[in-house]
């Protein structure tokens, strides 16, 4: 009990420390970068133990400055809600998901805050089941849809848009896009591909894997195609109506026949976002990501820098963000621009699956005592929480209490 408070009081006084000097400032201008950001750091620090303590079947987390958050196993059968910040949880998985899922077999979700939450079960090509509950999962509402289900996300607790997929082809997928403005209640289509038929906005061709939003106007749609050298990156600035093709300012090329497969948007507010870009390299038969930056929301993207082989990556303001891959766990204080290993300081004898960067000095990171394959079965997994821009990273409980 002592250790919670005091891992509770400390991340408080952390997040006001953060947001006194803030209002001091008056404005949201990122602090100069400091120039001894790339050394090691060098002060005495605890590392984490080698024996994995509080395993679980946490995988993954959308925890929110309040501490009020969720979180879900690997294949999304159970979801958690925590009111501390990830020290307890409780279970929070709609009475009836379980039986659903025989007949809706595809599951997505989303989260707009610490109690307002969306899951979707949805068939191929068929209609789909949304639950939402908007009092951490204590109760969910259902609302049977008509249409297929696909992708989400609320740019308030009320409003938001799914991406429903129609169908593949020979190298294409045909979506729609619907809108809700009463918590998904009711759903408009914004837009919507004919079978059959060449469209001059979106197009039918690539499949589509990331669906993001900044504002009730301004949005991406992410994918792939197999085009070299191909940015396969659309925004909309009327809510999806209509779509326009972007590109990243500067992005290099490695190769003779570089392949592009963006990762989903990561907004960080409604004029920043990131979007980290994975490049297979034919040549040297490996991978580099890179990642791009946009300050104008969207109507611009400049390269930023690239590492190899990274395997995931998130951001929590415009110039903190965390990258794991090739057994190193990476952090930026200056907005992807450099690179600093902190691998020593992670989770040793375990392996980082997923992390959650949820604002210039907090995150959150999942590691597993399991070989890749064996995390279905087996949930041994550990969360972690830094409340130190990544440079240092504490065991959290955990402890699912009910």
């Amino acid at each position: 009990m002592k250790k919670r408070n005091l891992l509770i009081v400390i991340l408080i006084i952390t997040l006001l420390l953060g947001a006194c000097k803030a209002k001091t400032n008056g404005d949201t201008t990122p602090d100069p970068v400091n120039p001894d950001a790339t050394q090691a750091p060098v002060e005495a620090s605890k590392v984490p133990t080698h024996t994995p303590r509080y395993l679980g079947p946490i995988y993954q987390t959308k925890i929110f400055l309040g501490g009020h958050g969720w979180a879900n196993n690997v294949d999304k059968t159970a979801f958690y809600h925590t009111a501390n910040f990830g020290e307890h949880w409780v279970t929070a998985t709609p009475p009836d998901l379980a039986k659903q899922m025989h007949d809706y077999p595809l599951i997505s979700s989303f989260f707009y805050s610490g109690n307002t939450g969306y899951i979707l079960l949805s068939r191929p090509e068929d209609k789909s089941l949304l639950y939402r509950t908007g009092n951490g999962g204590e109760t969910w509402e259902t609302t049977e849809l008509d249409f297929p289900g696909g992708q989400m996300y609320f740019i308030s607790s009320t409003e938001g848009y799914m991406l429903s997929s129609l169908g593949v082809a020979a190298g294409s997928e045909y979506v729609a896009i619907n809108k809700t403005t009463d918590g998904g209640k009711t759903w408009q289509t914004v837009f919507s591909h004919e079978p059959g038929q060449v469209s001059d906005n979106l197009p039918s061709s690539g499949s589509k894997n990331g669906f993001t939003f900044l504002d009730a106007n301004v949005g991406f749609i992410t994918g792939s195609e197999p085009v070299v050298e191909d940015l396969y990156l659309y925004r909309t600035a009327d809510g999806g109506q209509n779509w326009e093709k972007k590109s990243c300012e500067n992005l290099p090329v490695f190769g003779e026949a570089d392949m592009w497969m963006p990762s989903p948007v990561r907004r960080i507010n409604p004029n920043v976002a990131y979007v980290a870009i994975e490049a297979l390299i034919a040549e040297r038969d490996t991978t580099v990501t890179h990642w791009c930056k946009t300050e104008d929301a969207g109507e611009s993207w400049q390269y930023v820098s690239s590492r190899d082989q990274i395997e995931f990556s998130d951001f929590g303001s415009p110039t903190f963000g965390v990258a794991y891959g090739n057994g190193k766990m990476l952090r930026t204080i200056d907005g992807g621009l450099t690179w600093d290993d902190y691998t020593p300081n992670t989770c040793p004898g375990m392996v980082p699956v997923s992390v959650q960067v949820v604002s210039d000095v907090l995150a959150y990171m999942v590691c597993s005592s399991n070989a890749p394959g064996d995390l279905e079965a087996l949930n041994q997994n550990r969360l972690f929480i830094s409340m130190s821009n990544a440079r240092l990273w504490q065991t959290v409980e955990a402890a699912i209490i009910k």
